[in-house]
């Protein structure tokens, strides 16, 4: 059972609504066939961007971002 510290909702939600953002880009960035550079370059930041809000919110919940994605690569 993973513990709560610091859990602030208000910031915990912002960053939900904003990686519902991403994927909603990145949907589009999928359906579409041919990208230029921008495109490429915007889903690379994304996919950064991503892993930064990810890792906010897993300090928020209490759970260490670095072992949390250790276990996710060993499950692979």
């Amino acid at each position: 059972m993973m513990v709560m510290k610091d859990l602030d909702l208000d910031r915990l939600s912002k960053l939900q609504a904003e990686l519902s953002a991403l994927e909603l880009w990145d949907s589009i960035y999928y359906r579409t066939k041919v990208h230029d550079k921008i495109d490429d370059d915007s889903f690379r930041v994304r996919q950064k961007r991503r892993e930064e809000v990810s890792d906010e919110i897993l300090c928020i919940v209490g759970a260490d971002p670095f072992k949390f994605r250790l276990s996710f690569h060993k499950a692979e």
